[in-house]
């Protein structure tokens, strides 16, 4: 997990220095290049770097692995502009998205 084109265009489109992965072992890693994934597409809508970064051919099984690979079909199928159009609808719109992710309600 370490390195990989998907770890450093999160980095890079989080705009965060991120601490080196390599003092946490591999699980920790996983999990922070996902929490980090995931806090940037609730952040703003991905770049067209970010985009072919998730388009890429991903490895694994089970249900996470199953996600991941839905969503690189999903990115490969779309571009930058579709994706910030649909993120601003969703997350921000004018008065408000349709969805509330930080809601607890």
């Amino acid at each position: 997990m370490r390195g990989n084109g998907l770890e450093q265009a999160i980095v890079a489109n989080c705009e965060v220095r991120a601490l080196a992965l390599a003092e946490y072992d591999d699980v920790s890693a996983a999990r922070t290049a996902l929490y980090t994934l995931l806090a940037t597409l609730l952040w703003k809508a991905p770049n067209a770097e970010l985009l072919a970064a998730l388009a890429a051919p991903v490895q694994g099984g089970g249900e996470l692995g199953a996600a991941r690979a839905a969503l690189a079909q999903a990115a490969a199928a779309t571009d930058a502009v579709a994706v910030e159009r649909e993120h601003f609808d969703l997350l921000q719109g004018v008065a408000g998205g349709e969805l509330f992710p930080y809601a607890s309600y």
